[in-house]
């Protein structure tokens, strides 16, 4: 009955993940084209356009197709933006090595989509667990913490419904095969 509510979750943690990973990816090229005070506005640019690219997003095999259209808005979104500041597009070798970065995001074993979604699993069973003193979004996530809020909700929702109706069980299950120890 939970089946489908468990994979929306899983879903959208893939889904923020993911979009974060680009963000992460494509700053980590560009943040010297970006004046500093604009560089969290573009982002949330960038990051309106490509969650609305990555709806479509239910499994991995499904970024082959996404992700290059993602580093065309990207590219796009950053390219009005220099074009708004009176400065040179990116060159072609920067879109190239864009390009290649954020369509190697289709791997689920790539090192930042991999942190990335380590790190808001993590958080959520913190949350989950009480074992979390402060509510502070994790290194990297501050751009998706309305949606790392949202997730972590829905699991708190639902395991919290469960614990109404079936008790002591559901709170076995939880215990034996959720609460794990938080990765360091």
């Amino acid at each position: 009955m939970d089946q489908k509510r468990i994979f929306a979750l899983r879903d959208k943690v893939e889904r923020v993940s993911v979009s974060t990973a680009v963000l992460l990816l494509s700053f980590s090229n560009l943040n010297s084209l970006i004046i500093p005070m604009d560089s969290q506005r573009v982002k949330e640019t960038i990051k309106k356009h490509i969650d609305i690219l990555l709806e479509d997003f239910v499994e991995d095999i499904d970024l082959i197709q996404i992700l290059p259209s993602v580093a065309v808005q990207v590219v796009k979104d950053v390219n009005d933006y220099l074009e708004e500041k009176k400065k040179d597009p990116l060159s072609s070798s920067m879109v190239e090595e864009l390009t290649k970065q954020i369509n190697s995001l289709e791997d689920p074993n790539q090192r930042i989509r991999d942190l990335l979604q380590k790190r808001i699993v993590d958080f959520c069973k913190q949350v989950i667990s009480g074992t979390m003193k402060n509510m502070q979004v994790p290194p990297g996530l501050t751009i998706c913490k309305s949606e790392l809020g949202d997730n972590t909700g829905g699991f708190l929702r639902l395991i919290n419904y469960n614990k109404r109706v079936f008790g002591d069980f559901y709170n076995h299950i939880i215990e034996n095969h959720c609460i794990f120890q938080v990765e360091a």
